[in-house]
């Protein structure tokens, strides 16, 4: 199940778009530590973290914030 990020609905996991508001299916995002020094360099992680748990270093997302400031 996802919940839809518009209406706040549980979907079940096969469909693309909310049966209520029509609202597409957030698409996952991509997140890793940016750090080559890193143990867990280019490990994907679960979620949109900014800093990686392992060196404390930017991941993806948080460099894309801090180039946008």
């Amino acid at each position: 199940m996802w919940t839809c990020p518009n209406c706040g609905e549980r979907i079940p996991d096969h469909t693309d778009s909310c049966a209520f508001c029509e609202t597409a299916k957030p698409k996952p995002i991509e997140n890793y530590c940016i750090n080559p020094t890193c143990p867990a360099y280019k490990d994907k992680l679960a979620d949109s973290r900014k800093i990686c748990d392992e060196c404390g270093g930017l991941t993806l997302i948080g460099k894309k914030i801090k180039d946008l400031s």
